[in-house]
């Protein structure tokens, strides 16, 4: 809650459960869980998408199968009675580990290209840096395989701006890919990584995707599996791989319609506002009409696949 308050939202996280207690009848239940710290974030999250259906939707029921498994929700957005289960994923610890290593990287790198253009008189070059997850993931775990990789790439880019030009100088395990750019100086920009991102999307579909399902069926109504993203900034990043799992898995997800990807925003009126996009089975697409509705409660894009 105070991280909410005061890093990211201000007044208006805690307006907004205010309002969802009182709009949705929270039950006595639900707002024990608001007092446990584990519990708050996500109980939270599927307060803020019930104020999301509210405000958008003929007829909500949060909690309908309580105390049965079940959906967080039943929602009609005009006449179609549809489940929402709301998930809170948390951004894996490996994921965190290489955000980290990449972010501390780019930022040492800015520093020193910096000198290296001013030293030389370079501009206009853009440089991405090329590690293996392997080698970042030995900087995150010792100091001396962070330095060692740093001085390896500030070695690579001192020997490029002795003959500045376009392309690839690299090692085995590290380098950098030069390109031309309308920087006024040298631009740096981190290495990306594809594994982990792998390992990400197979661990939202174990940890949160299959038992989302499984409590959609419970609820015996067909609808949409919601993963609210503010612990998990990248799982936008991952909807490909997570509808592609739903398409796959034709018994375990008789009941899912589709995958919405759920955020917050401040909009051009510095009031915070839902924020949705909603990748819908390319069979249910006579559904569009009436989900459109869900635009009245803040931004919503949607796809098919």
């Amino acid at each position: 809650m105070g991280s909410q308050s005061l890093w990211r939202y201000g007044r208006w996280a805690m307006f907004r459960l205010g309002l969802a207690l009182v709009e949705l009848g929270a039950s006595p239940e639900t707002k024990k869980r608001l007092i446990i710290p584990n519990q708050y974030g996500p109980c939270a999250a599927e307060l803020d998408v019930g104020l999301w259906l509210t405000a958008s939707c003929a007829v909500v029921q949060h909690e309908p199968t309580f105390p049965l498994s079940g959906p967080d929700f039943f929602a009609c957005p005009k006449v179609t009675k549809l489940g929402w289960e709301v998930k809170q994923p948390q951004q894996s610890r490996a994921l965190i580990g290489l955000t980290t290593a990449v972010t501390w990287l780019s930022m040492n790198l800015n520093r020193f290209t910096a000198q290296v253009a001013e030293t030389s008189g370079l501009a206009g070059w853009s440089i991405e840096l090329i590690v293996s997850e392997e080698r970042l993931a030995l900087a995150i775990a010792d100091a001396d395989s962070q330095e060692d990789l740093e001085n390896s790439l500030q070695e690579m880019i001192t020997r490029w701006a002795v003959n500045p030009r376009k392309g690839f100088v690299r090692a085995a395990d590290c380098g950098v890919e030069v390109r031309r750019n309308a920087t006024k100086g040298i631009q740096v920009t981190g290495p990306g990584f594809a594994d982990d991102a792998n390992y990400e999307t197979q661990r939202l579909q174990r940890l949160h995707l299959a038992k989302a399902a499984q409590q959609l069926e419970a609820g015996g109504i067909p609808g949409f599996i919601v993963l609210a993203r503010e612990q998990s900034g990248l799982i936008g990043n991952h909807a490909r791989g997570l509808t592609q799992w739903i398409r796959e898995q034709p018994e375990q997800c008789t009941a899912v319609l589709g995958l919405v990807i759920y955020d917050r925003q401040v909009d051009d009126r510095n009031v915070l506002a839902s924020r949705a996009h909603l990748h819908l089975r390319s069979e249910s697409r006579s559904l569009i009409p009436e989900l459109s509705v869900l635009r009245r409660a803040g931004q919503l894009s949607l796809s098919l696949f």
